[in-house]
């Protein structure tokens, strides 16, 4: 028997309202001497800029290699001053469609909407550089994330991400 009370929704819209929640703009990655945790994030919230420090570095040592090697298009989600999000986007060269290249959630702070805020500002984004779609490569555990924004399966890799990690190329059209 299903202890449905365990799967429920903990949070209310008012809880949520609450959130300082801000979208920053990452700068510059550096790492934190004597620190095999540790990663410095220059990130420009537009109205102040500030140093965070996110124990990132050996999460996944080929995030904390794409973020030294390109920073430019990369966003985080603070939520009472604390990393919960990080995401990239990025305009096609040459296209009118932007291109989601990674999103990370916190796996403490799923389920509080955090994936939805982050969704509303990527198509906000888009819309305000007149951009038609977002182009979306996914895992296919990611894929269903996706899934509940519009997005659909435009191409299918198996093994495409390494082995069992298959990938499924997504859109989704204004």
């Amino acid at each position: 028997m299903w202890n449905w009370s365990y799967y429920s929704f903990k949070y209310t819209f008012d809880d949520l309202a609450k959130l300082d929640i801000r979208v920053g703009t990452i700068l510059k990655v550096s790492e934190v001497e004597k620190s095999d945790k540790l990663m410095k994030l220059s990130v420009d919230f537009g109205d102040h800029k500030r140093t965070i420090l996110a124990g990132i570095k050996h999460q996944r040592e080929d995030y904390s290699n794409y973020l030294l090697n390109l920073t430019d298009t990369y966003k985080v989600l603070i939520s009472i001053e604390k990393v919960v999000a990080a995401f990239g986007i990025s305009q096609v060269k040459n296209s009118n469609r932007s291109r989601v290249t990674w999103i990370m959630v916190c796996p403490n702070e799923k389920g509080k909407g955090i994936g939805t805020k982050l969704m509303s500002y990527v198509k906000q984004y888009t819309l305000d550089i007149e951009s038609v779609g977002i182009d979306i490569a996914a895992s296919y555990l990611s894929s269903l994330f996706f899934k509940k924004f519009g997005a659909i399966e435009t191409n299918y890799i198996k093994d495409g991400w390494g082995n069992d990690m298959h990938r499924i190329d997504m859109e989704i059209n204004f």
